[in-house]
């Protein structure tokens, strides 16, 4: 019983003795650490809880402000700031470090520039907490600066890249670049003038673009909401009066463009005018239509916005989406071929016979169908006999689970392309000869699962 006890409490103590490893010898820091951390001369453990910052400079004094969780300018101008700008500040000051600490020196602040420090950092917390950062000449080596922490006697040395990066920085920089802040997403519906064309496209409730100026056709969502991301893409290169009466001086009272757009669920508007170039300094000048400022806009990116609203049509023939057909007809020559989706969405084909089909062969042919784009197009075509389209040498029907009907009426080959019309459309498309061969093959060839598999 004794050695049992004796067992137990060494046990015991060796137990106490690794926790104790654990919790204690364990979490002290390394020398190597210890050395990184006795370099931390300023450290907020919380830089959310920064309110405001003031960033004074030779020249300017920039003063930042969050509110509602954004970062504002306040002055010298009123402006919305670059978060990302902002938010490198604020990393950079959240520890500063000093790879060098001066203190009973016998020198003067002059001897290192502090004692007309440029730039300084001041930084206030939620809670009024104020903490300072000085900064004053570049130490012999040209690696860092010399700087004082709040009212730290001691001089220390902060890195070239924190001071150069965001301490020394323009109040370009902080500002926020973005000309118009829109999504394709959330705007529906724009105009878009420039010189005497007006360009006109809206959404409907399925999210289809139109256009409706200066013709009314079907737009193109990609090609569309590219242009719109270009609009998102803009940003100012120089930012050139906070306000001005004289629009004329920038050719902003008649605007070279001018850009209307409708966005979100109340439509409202934002609106941008780009007025002259400036072969100098490389851009336009534009203003926001809800805002005094003129801005500089890189010419590049205006020129990108140039679109003739041709490439805008949409040239695909269905805008039916094809994973809700649930059912079609193919007709060619009196011969017919049609079927349904069941309940586990396999093609049941019922015509001319009533079986199983093999579903991807005809999934191919028509997601070729609803994929279809037109080569060329003919609006207003007139006469449908000259294409063959009078007696269409095949018809092809398909419904979608809105019951939404779709049919392609096919006509006379020549060369290499075939005249197709949409039933209810008056315009005339050309498109590959392949696509009738396969729906050709089809109809002569119903794939039926069970020759499939034999």
């Amino acid at each position: 019983m004794f050695k049992f006890k004796g067992t137990l409490a060494i046990v015991v103590f060796l137990i106490i003795l690794l926790a104790y490893v654990l919790l204690v010898e364990v979490k002290k820091p390394s020398d190597e650490e210890k050395k990184e951390q006795d370099k931390i001369v300023l450290k907020i453990e919380d830089t959310d809880k920064v309110k405001s910052i003031k960033l004074k400079q030779e020249t300017v004094e920039i003063s930042f402000e969050k509110q509602d969780k954004t970062w504002h300018i306040t002055s010298p101008v009123k402006s919305a700031a670059d978060e990302g700008m902002v938010n490198g500040l604020l990393a950079s000051i959240g520890e500063v470090k000093s790879e060098q600490k001066l203190s009973d020196t016998g020198e003067t602040l002059s001897t290192y520039g502090l004692d007309k420090p440029c730039p300084v950092v001041t930084v206030t917390l939620e809670d009024g907490t104020i903490k300072v950062i000085s900064v004053g000449k570049k130490t012999f080596d040209d690696n860092s600066y010399y700087g004082q922490i709040g009212g730290d006697e001691n001089i220390v040395t902060i890195a070239n890249y924190v001071v150069d990066s965001y301490f020394n920085k323009p109040l370009l920089d902080y500002r926020d670049k973005t000309v118009i802040s829109c999504t394709s997403s959330d705007v529906g519906a724009f105009e878009f003038k420039t010189g005497n064309k007006l360009v006109k496209c809206q959404k409907d409730q399925k999210n289809r673009w139109a256009i409706l100026n200066p013709f009314n056709a079907r737009g193109d969502a990609g090609q569309i909401e590219s242009w719109i991301n270009s609009i998102n893409a803009l940003r100012v290169k120089d930012f050139i009066k906070e306000e001005t009466s004289d629009m004329a001086l920038y050719g902003l009272d008649k605007p070279f463009i001018d850009i209307t757009l409708f966005t979100g669920k109340d439509k409202a508007r934002k609106g941008l005018l780009i007025g002259k170039k400036d072969d100098a300094k490389g851009g336009y000048y534009a203003k926001r239509v809800e805002e005094p400022q003129i801005l500089l806009v890189e010419a590049s990116s205006v020129d990108n916005l140039l679109k003739d609203p041709e490439v805008w049509r949409d040239i695909s023939v269905f805008d039916l989406p094809f994973g809700d057909m649930v059912s079609f007809e193919i007709t060619k020559d009196l011969v017919i071929l049609s079927g349904t989706k069941d309940k586990d969405n396999n093609w049941m084909i019922s015509k001319p016979e009533q079986k199983k089909a093999v579903t991807w062969k005809i999934d191919t042919q028509l997601t070729n169908v609803i994929n279809l784009k037109a080569n060329v197009i003919t609006e207003k075509p007139g006469d449908l006999k000259k294409y063959g389209l009078d007696k269409p040498s095949m018809i092809v029907k398909m419904i979608n689970k809105d019951k939404e009907e779709a049919v392609l009426l096919i006509g006379k080959q020549e060369k290499q392309d075939i005249y197709a019309v949409r039933q209810g459309q008056n315009r005339i498309i050309t498109v590959g000869k392949t696509l009738f061969d396969g729906l050709d093959e089809l109809i002569k060839n119903p794939p039926y699962e069970e020759k499939e598999k034999k």
